[in-house]
């Protein structure tokens, strides 16, 4: 499956040279993740530079916000890391390596062996 990711000039030289990362990271309404869209226009919003990333689209567990925040509930706000790290939770729990939510234009990956490619699609 071919999807988008938006970033720095200086940024996408290093994600070509070496691979994506995830030490860098800190924090995305879906956790600790590189964040891809099927929306090229959306990833533009993030960097000139865009990204065609090829995933195994089996890796990818789509399913729905609800489902995600109701899992082991807790009384945080989804602002706060403790709610955000449940995305990865859960979806590890089901033997998937990233998650799409019907409601979300994004895709979170968790763990980067779903990422088959990587190259510079566009600079807009």
């Amino acid at each position: 499956m071919r999807l988008f990711h938006g970033t720095s000039s200086d940024n996408a030289a290093s994600i070509i040279k070496q691979g994506f990362s995830l030490d860098y990271l800190t924090k995305g309404s879906l956790g600790k993740a590189i964040y891809l869209s099927r929306d090229f226009d959306k990833c533009a919003e993030y960097g000139r530079h865009i990204l065609a990333v090829e995933v195994d689209e089996k890796c990818i567990l789509k399913d729905d916000f609800l489902s995600v925040s109701t899992f082991t509930p807790s009384t945080e706000s989804s602002h706060d890391y403790t709610f955000r790290s449940k995305f990865k939770e859960y979806t590890l729990s089901k033997g998937f390596k990233g998650l799409e939510l019907n409601e979300f234009n994004e895709i979170a990956i968790y763990d980067l062996s779903c990422i088959l490619s990587v190259k510079i699609y566009a600079i807009k």
